[in-house]
């Protein structure tokens, strides 16, 4: 589990070379979220409570899905969550596309604009 408190260190796709299964924003600032596209194993991301993040920037999360022919197993993010008090604002278009595997996400009431 990777977690990042404030303030937010600036990640990119090559900050997780040891590809986590779990990342935990916890009082981030405001900044839009860096994207962590493409990170094959993560299964899970938690928004922190009353955490200050506004903006989950475009495609920030897309394609964190992979299928292994070899064992025929599916991994991917299944799990995202804001916690109370989530002060986001906006979601990015394309913020979790390709993201087979997640089947549901909370909005809190504090999100006025989702992308496409």
């Amino acid at each position: 589990m990777i977690y990042f408190k404030n303030p937010f260190t600036i990640c990119s796709s090559a900050s997780f070379s040891d590809k986590p299964k779990v990342i935990s924003f916890i009082s981030c600032s405001p900044a839009i979220l860096p994207i962590v596209a493409s990170c094959i194993k993560l299964e899970s991301v938690f928004i922190g409570h009353n955490s200050s993040l506004k903006e989950i920037g475009n495609e920030a999360f897309s394609y964190c899905y992979n299928y292994d022919k070899t064992t025929r197993t599916h991994t991917g993010l299944t799990y995202f969550s804001f916690g109370n008090n989530s002060k986001v604002e906006s979601i990015g278009g394309s913020a979790f596309m390709g993201c087979r595997l997640l089947k549901e996400i909370y909005i809190p009431a504090s999100c006025l604009n989702i992308g496409n």
